[in-house]
């Protein structure tokens, strides 16, 4: 299906437009918190827009197929109808969000090394790479044993995996807390279970400290 670039841009024109008469200014918004995400992007034919750029273009109503990402977001394909006031929320998953001001810095990555460093950091993944670890480095300052419960989800949202680390506490001397949990990406992890890589998408893994959530992270296969 051919279209040339003057279509993309009045497809967010016309859906911003019809969208700010019912009161809303961007129908695009974090799935996670509800708010609507400003620095959205917008590719079509593999050539990538901010929404101040296609603000000034305009074309008739219609059908177009687009990729809607952000720079803190996983891209979504979807089709976009101009044309109705009737313009549906387009979700984004964001890749990290950090709730604890215990947790220093979060990330998900393909390992570690010997000194707690993470090895291949990233967001999306392929069913070829052996794991995901997620890494968080805490900023723990007392000697308390301290409780970390991970819980990995499907991209249909619902719960693969959840693993209790034994209790770990700051040794003194230590210069940082490190702890890694990883998800075999090639292993089932029981009966009639499927591997994570036969389930592409986007994950989810959320990781507390002491029964509150301290971070939450996602991944695409």
């Amino acid at each position: 299906m051919r279209k040339n670039w003057s279509r993309l841009f009045g497809v967010a024109v016309l859906m911003i437009a019809a969208l700010s008469a019912a009161g809303c200014i961007n129908p695009i918004v974090d799935s996670w918190s509800g708010e609507t995400v400003d620095d959205a992007l917008i590719t079509y034919q593999g050539v990538t827009y901010d929404i101040p750029t296609i603000q000034t273009m305009n074309i008739p109503p219609g059908n177009y197929e687009v990729i809607i990402s952000s720079p803190n977001h996983h891209p979504v394909l979807t089709t976009i109808t101009v044309g109705s006031a009737d313009v549906p929320p387009i979700r984004l998953v964001p890749y990290r969000r950090i709730y604890s001001p215990l947790v220093a810095d979060a990330m998900l990555c393909r390992g570690v090394d010997m000194l707690g460093t993470p090895i291949g950091p990233g967001w999306s993944y392929t069913p070829f790479d052996a794991q995901v670890v997620a890494w968080v480095r805490w900023d723990i300052n007392d000697s308390n044993l301290h409780y970390q419960i991970t819980r990995w989800y499907r991209p249909d949202g619902a719960l693969y995996k959840e693993e209790a680390l034994p209790p770990f506490a700051r040794t003194p001397g230590s210069v940082s807390l490190i702890s890694a949990p990883g998800l075999p990406l090639q292993v089932a992890p029981g009966w009639n279970v499927p591997a994570p890589a036969s389930l592409p998408g986007v994950w989810v893994v959320e990781v507390f400290l002491d029964g509150s959530r301290a971070v939450k992270m996602s991944f695409s296969i």
